[in-house]
């Protein structure tokens, strides 16, 4: 089997089409449109490891990370126990250094909640 790197893009390892050819297209209520290879819903821990797990193992289509709230990705369990008790700043939080998403070619979506999908 081929390694991740090894994939042509949109091709998975058995060289078949993969989801990945498939742009997936985000709407808002404003009338913007933008557009993904891949489309992460939810920019929690789990979220924000799945895009960076796919530029680790070379996926080099976009990919765009959506959570409903304004921060970036963040550590929640210390935010209810540190952060409220005063042991941790915000920035402290922070899964990853801001310039990390962009260096990476991920595109942050935040404050933005998903009503509906069109397969």
């Amino acid at each position: 089997m081929k390694s991740a790197s090894q994939w042509p893009r949109g091709l998975d390892a058995n060289g078949g089409p993969s989801h990945a050819s498939v742009t997936r297209t985000i709407n808002f209520g404003s009338g913007a449109i933008m557009k993904f290879d891949v489309l992460i819903v939810g920019a929690g821990h789990s979220g924000a490891q799945a895009a960076l797990s796919l530029r680790q193992l070379g996926f080099e289509g976009s990919i765009g990370l959506l959570g409903e709230e304004q921060a970036p990705p963040y550590e929640r369990p210390p935010l209810s126990k540190d952060y409220l008790a005063g042991a941790r700043t915000a920035d402290s939080l922070a899964l990853r250094p801001p310039a990390l998403w962009q260096d990476r070619q991920i595109t942050l979506i935040p404050g933005e909640r998903v009503i509906a999908l069109d397969p």
